[in-house]
């Protein structure tokens, strides 16, 4: 056996051993860019409804139309000029904590 061949071996036992890390960075990095979108999708929709409610229409119909198909997800609260909506985090990875599962975005004056 050539010293190439057993080069060529040890190369794809390293692959064989780095690619289940490669592969766990990829989905938490996956995971915490959904997480950032979906914490953004909510406060820009809670920002919507203010908006809607300040100008007299509908502020939960406003905020799942903001919200552009995952209207149906989300949880529209609606008290005293206070806005909040509160959308499930989409996952990839099961080892998400239960505190990063929920998206929540407030507006309005806060108490």
């Amino acid at each position: 056996m050539t010293r190439r061949s057993r080069d060529a071996g040890n190369a794809i036992v390293e692959f064989a051993l780095w690619l289940p890390l490669l592969l766990v960075a990829l989905a938490s990095c996956l995971q915490l860019m959904v997480a950032l979108y979906d914490d953004r999708a909510a406060q820009d929709a809670a920002r919507v409804a203010l908006r809607a409610q300040q100008a007299g229409a509908d502020p939960e119909a406003a905020a799942r139309a903001a919200l552009a198909g995952r209207g149906g997800d989300a949880m529209v609260t609606v008290d005293d000029g206070t806005v909040r909506v509160v959308l499930s985090v989409r996952q990839f990875v099961p080892w998400l904590p239960e505190s990063a599962r929920t998206a929540e975005g407030v507006a309005g004056e806060l108490p």
